[in-house]
């Protein structure tokens, strides 16, 4: 039966964490607030109570962060759905508000994204006799609840005949870079009607998913080797499979750190966790306090610089990783992510790509596929060329710095000691991310 209603509950003991994604602070007793200049929801088909024709009506339970001494009285919000801007909302003292989502924006096949514009958003202010807030965040909106569910009185439309071909669902297999693949392609007009994408998480029931895609019409999969995925190719129109791009290559210093801990502000840990931790700046936060910026940078730069020399050939290892990472499959994009390396960045984290890359191997699936045609092919791939042009790829706005010793020695042309990284609101050079890092100092932007 299908769901009647969504509703996303904000509080500590609620579902919210399954649909937050950017632009959100941390979690606190009945509450989350959004911030920045943009938060997005991502809501997945599956538990969208979706009727063919019918919108769905959003109600919103709430408050607005209002700061009088900076003139926000209101807090405007500017919804986009899927891309598309939709009337804007003033969110008063109440802050409750309603917003209607046109079906034809509505995706059923991958999840839909619900970003919300903040222009209003701004820091805390300061209470009448306190000393000036502390906290740095910009704030919009608190959330509290969320409900979503078709719009009362709208008779759902009639399902069309069906055509004398079904459009092929292609299950793409394997961990979050293969969901933002899916995602990717399923924004392609030009594979509208031809590929359903569908992403199936590692660990999945692959055997279930496939039952439940055949019962729909012809099924291809497309599959990282690391998901395990193994289905009787007889059974499918396709089967590919696609490395999962790693770039531990460009951070070879990484190490747990025990300091990270979940903290208010920082629930995944203050640095957010091992994968942005340096053990050899770890093993310095004892000195610190008793030493100079440029003194304890100094102290580092000796140690890593030693420790690099004392590691080996560790590009050889990394390279050798890229290579087997993709033994196996039909696509194969490592010689070209090496040639690629001095002219441009190719992670943002050791598990996240940037854009280059994950165009290298969206761009080799679209031209191996069997499943289009020549002219429809060239469509995708211009399509996806125009709409992915500027993309950052993955954690975009979490970059792990680069030591500029390790860019000199694997000759990176777009890399030195004075390139800075994003780090949520903040833009550090390695050695002020280094500094802040050791320190344990704290940050909220």
């Amino acid at each position: 039966m299908a769901a009647q209603m969504l509703l996303i509950y904000f509080g500590a003991d609620g579902n919210s964490h399954l649909f937050r994604r950017e632009g959100w602070s941390h979690q606190e007793p009945e509450i989350v607030w959004s911030m920045d200049d943009r938060c997005r929801l991502e809501l997945s088909p599956e538990l969208l109570p979706l009727r063919p024709g019918v919108p769905l009506r959003l109600e919103a339970r709430g408050f607005p962060a209002l700061n009088h001494e900076s003139g926000h009285r209101v807090q405007r919000l500017r919804p986009v759905l899927n891309g598309t801007v939709l009337p804007e909302i003033v969110a008063q003292a109440t802050g409750s508000f309603t917003l209607d989502l046109p079906p034809e924006l509505l995706r059923t096949d991958v999840a839909n994204d619900l970003v919300f514009e903040q222009p209003d958003a701004s820091r805390p202010p300061s209470r009448p006799g306190q000393p000036p807030s502390g906290d740095t965040r910009r704030l919009a909106f608190a959330w509290q609840t969320l409900r979503l569910f078709p719009v009362p009185g709208v008779a759902a439309a009639v399902a069309p005949a069906q055509g004398t071909h079904a459009a092929i669902t292609l299950l793409i297999m394997g961990n979050h870079q293969a969901r933002q693949l899916a995602r990717n392609l399923g924004r392609l007009r030009s594979l509208s009607g031809r590929l359903v994408p569908r992403h199936v998480g590692e660990g999945k029931d692959l055997a279930a998913a496939l039952a439940a895609a055949g019962e729909e019409g012809p099924v291809a999969l497309w599959s990282q080797p690391s998901s395990g995925a193994a289905a009787p190719q007889g059974a499918l129109a396709e089967g590919l499979r696609f490395p999962a791009l790693q770039g531990h290559l460009h951070w070879p210093l990484l190490a747990s750190d025990p300091r990270n801990r979940p903290e208010p502000l920082w629930p995944g840990g203050r640095y957010g966790g091992a994968l942005y931790n340096d053990r050899i700046a770890a093993g310095l936060a004892a000195e610190a306090p008793g030493l100079k910026d440029g003194d304890l940078y100094r102290r580092y730069l000796a140690a890593s610089c030693e420790a690099l020399d004392i590691a080996g050939d560790w590009a050889a290892s990394g390279f050798a990783a890229w290579e087997q990472a993709e033994a196996g499959c039909e696509i194969r994009v490592a010689a070209e992510m090496r040639a690629m390396m001095r002219r441009a960045p190719l992670f943002n984290t050791p598990h996240d790509p940037t854009g280059a890359p994950f165009h290298l191997v969206t761009e080799a699936l679209l031209r191996r596929t069997s499943l289009l045609g020549a002219s429809v092919r060239e469509a995708a791939l211009e399509e996806y060329r125009q709409a992915s042009r500027g993309w950052l790829g993955l954690s975009c706005t979490r970059q792990t710095p680069l030591h500029p010793e390790v860019a000199r020695r694997l000759g990176l042309d777009w890399c030195d000691g004075d390139t800075r990284f994003a780090w949520f609101g903040n833009r550090w050079t390695f050695r002020e991310y280094m500094l802040r890092y050791i320190r344990w100092q704290p940050w909220a932007r």
